[in-house]
């Protein structure tokens, strides 16, 4: 598995050197298994649906793989606030209410979730 060539600078995101083909101001970007996971900004997105599902996984050409699963609190659907690998290497992202939650890499989907303020 090589290494993704990518840098984030200001919103912005390229990935050997060409911007990705999503077209939304980048907020966080990590490297997981030869593919770039990123956050992007509610705010700027120019995304036909806005997400609150705003994490991605894109490849190694900046395609998008998938768009995260949303996660629903109170009947209404929660941004994502931080992505992050835990100790053993899972892909995690976490809410504003207080949950991180385990993410599949394969799908975006939400493998467990748990409360932690």
């Amino acid at each position: 598995m090589s290494k993704i060539d990518f840098n984030l600078t200001d919103g912005h995101l390229l990935i050997d050197g060409h911007p990705p083909e999503l077209e939304a101001e980048m907020l966080q970007a990590i490297e997981v298994h030869g593919d770039l996971t990123v956050r992007v900004n509610l705010l700027r997105t120019k995304l036909d649906r806005t997400p609150p599902a705003n994490v991605f996984l894109l490849d190694a050409k900046g395609k998008i793989l998938w768009q995260i699963a949303e996660f629903i609190f109170a009947h209404s659907p929660q941004f994502y606030s931080n992505i992050w690998l835990d100790d053993s290497g899972n892909l995690m992202a976490g809410v504003p209410k207080g949950y991180d939650c385990h993410i599949d890499i394969k799908t975006g989907k939400i493998l467990s979730s748990k409360f932690t303020k």
